[in-house]
């Protein structure tokens, strides 16, 4: 098993995104679908496991 941790790539987004969607969408509808899609790579931390995202994360800019 390799596990990586890293930023998704652009090529990795469809992925990034059916996996969250998944997590944060499902029973409880916690996000709508908008949010997930203006996630950028750049907001993201993901675990991938033999090169296959296994878990996702990101962050939204707060402007105060």
């Amino acid at each position: 098993m390799t596990m990586d941790i890293r930023p998704v790539t652009t090529d990795d987004m469809d992925d990034f995104r059916r996996v969250a969607c998944n997590a944060l969408m499902a029973p409880a509808g916690l996000y709508p679908p908008e949010a997930i899609r203006a996630i950028r790579p750049d907001m993201t931390l993901c675990a991938f496991e033999n090169g296959r995202i296994a878990t996702t994360y990101a962050v939204w800019p707060l402007k105060m």
